[in-house]
């Protein structure tokens, strides 16, 4: 049974969060969460770790979540113990014992974006954040230029068919994306990792802002009849990582008879992110077929991934 002082703790945070909810975007959520909402972001914290427990977008800012796409992995649960820190504008967390250092992961939300910054102490051992999304839920995607196989530059984009986009950046060049995905578990999942801040990066920001990407027609605008349009406009392009080319979807197969469609698309989709287009996938889709990738239903191929 909790104490009295426990509850008379419990209950003023409670009382708090409550009475300023229009001002303070983060609330106490049983104990357990800090949770943040806007009309186009959905976002929830534990409280002990630095890990998304809900995790989602609307970027036509209607404020729909209807479902959350992260994945609870058992055998990805962190094992470094955690203290955080809620302040006018951030959840902050650090290593216990070491109170004194920087957050090493930090987190600040707002309306339409959040943004997680990490630093590096040469005391501390970070944990890459990582967060790992169910495809049977949503089957999201990364878009973007890939340096290499599971690597992705920034800027780039994180897609949710049916919900919406985040553009993800990054204020150190030197910095990728992890991102990889699997069809063939009990859970096919979605995974991007970011990487902590150590000694050659030791002050990296990352930034999601949540936007809708599709071509601006005049006369469409403000009619809702062209929501689905405007959320899924760009749902056709799934990049899947292992291969650095455009796929049925992340994680499964690429079809050479297929690309023509994605070509169509890319002629009329605007500018994915600063410098770089949907036809610029489409181009590193080509040259990779034409270096001798096969594609699905091609003698020869065989599925690798």
């Amino acid at each position: 049974m909790a104490s009295r002082r426990s509850f008379i703790q419990q209950s003023s945070l409670a009382g708090i969060a409550v009475g300023i909810q229009g001002k303070f975007p983060f609330l106490i959520n049983e104990n357990k969460y800090f949770s943040y909402e806007s009309s186009y972001l959905k976002l929830k914290l534990k409280r002990e770790s630095p890990e998304f427990s809900f995790f989602s977008t609307d970027s036509l800012g209607y404020g729909q979540f209807p479902v959350n796409p992260i994945l609870n992995n058992i055998e990805e649960e962190l094992n470094q113990q955690y203290e955080s820190r809620l302040t006018s504008n951030s959840i902050g967390y650090y290593q216990k014992e070491r109170k004194k250092y920087p957050p090493i992961w930090e987190f600040k939300m707002q309306p339409k974006s959040f943004s997680i910054r990490t630093r590096w102490s040469k005391d501390e051992k970070v944990i890459p954040f990582s967060m790992t999304f169910s495809q049977k839920t949503n089957h999201c995607t990364v878009l973007g230029n890939m340096s290499a196989i599971n690597q992705m530059k920034f800027p780039c984009l994180l897609h949710f068919p049916g919900l919406g986009t985040f553009k993800i950046d990054c204020t150190d060049p030197n910095v990728t994306l992890f991102y990889d995905a699997d069809r063939y578990l009990k859970d096919p999942f979605v995974k991007i990792v970011l990487q902590p801040a150590d000694m050659s990066h030791p002050d990296v920001t990352y930034k999601f802002e949540s936007i809708a990407i599709y071509p601006d027609i005049e006369r469409i605008k403000g009619d809702n009849r062209y929501d689905g349009f405007r959320r899924n406009y760009i749902n056709i392009f799934q990049m899947n990582p292992r291969i650095q080319a455009l796929a049925n979807n992340s994680a499964s197969d690429n079809c050479t008879f297929t690309v023509f469609l994605y070509s169509e698309m890319a002629r009329k989709t605007p500018e994915l992110v600063d410098g770089f287009t949907a036809m610029d996938m489409v181009r590193n889709t080509l040259d990779k077929y034409l270096g001798g990738m096969k594609g699905y239903g091609e003698v020869g191929y065989t599925n690798v991934v």
